[in-house]
């Protein structure tokens, strides 16, 4: 029989615990006939760890200067073979680029088994994610809120610092605010992408990173709240009682 060839790509963020870990394993395991199952581990020290097995991924320390940032399961049996890779952007296979958080490669020689393999790994993979959405609809809704706030805000100081007048004289003023609304909008990104990682790893030290992170985000938040709603305020205030 011809064998039969799936690869498919996922980009969505995911969270990746001993739970969900071991929940995957035993539905791959379930998928094999007296197959075997290892793990590939590559840490941010361009170290990595090869045909090891899930004790030996959950039991990693993945401490801060040996971070887990890529996982790959590899699952065989006579009839099939299953990859699924985890953290990976960019991975070049048979000339095509792929882009990526995750990719699963299912070869076999039984096709509709193959998409039943496929179908059930989707299915736990959803169990992955967690609670904020898509980085990139952060993105978007961090663009317009932030030049929302610094148009009002902006607005303001120019009132309080310069009169319309000398604005329209030095027109190098409005160049000025834009290019630094520009450069506060990328670092406001790169902020989004170090809170919000497309895969975590809570495995060992993770667990403690990832906490920390979420404090943080949390009070990041009610900071962003807060003095965009008192700009709000402030502005309509100062509009209201300006004679």
């Amino acid at each position: 029989m011809p064998e039969v060839k799936i690869n498919q790509k996922y980009d969505f963020p995911i969270v990746i615990d001993e739970q969900k870990l071991y929940r995957l394993y035993d539905e791959i395991s379930n998928m094999l006939d007296n197959g075997k199952i290892s793990f590939i581990l590559s840490y941010t020290d361009k170290s990595s760890l090869s045909d090891i097995t899930i004790e030996d991924v959950i039991n990693d320390e993945n401490s801060k200067n040996r971070r887990i940032y890529k996982l790959k399961i590899i699952a065989k049996d006579k009839d099939q073979e299953i990859e699924l890779l985890f953290g990976t952007k960019k991975t070049i296979k048979d000339q095509e680029t792929y882009v990526a958080d995750i990719i699963l490669n299912i070869t076999g020689v039984d096709k509709q088994n193959a998409y039943i393999i496929q179908s059930k790994i989707e299915e736990r993979l959803k169990t992955f994610k967690p609670f904020y959405p898509r980085i990139n609809f952060l993105y978007f809704a961090f663009s317009i809120l932030f030049f929302t706030y610094s148009f009002i805000c902006g607005k303001q100081l120019f009132y309080i610092y310069f009169s319309d007048d000398y604005t329209k004289q030095h027109p190098s003023f409005t160049v000025l605010f834009v290019l630094i609304l520009f450069v506060l909008t990328l670092i406001g990104i790169l902020f989004i992408y170090l809170l919000f990682p497309q895969i975590t790893f809570l495995i060992g030290d993770g667990i403690e990173r990832h906490n920390n992170l979420t404090k943080l985000r949390s009070k990041l938040f009610w900071v962003v709240f807060v003095s965009f709603l008192f700009t709000v305020v402030g502005a309509f205030l100062s509009k209201l009682l300006s004679p």
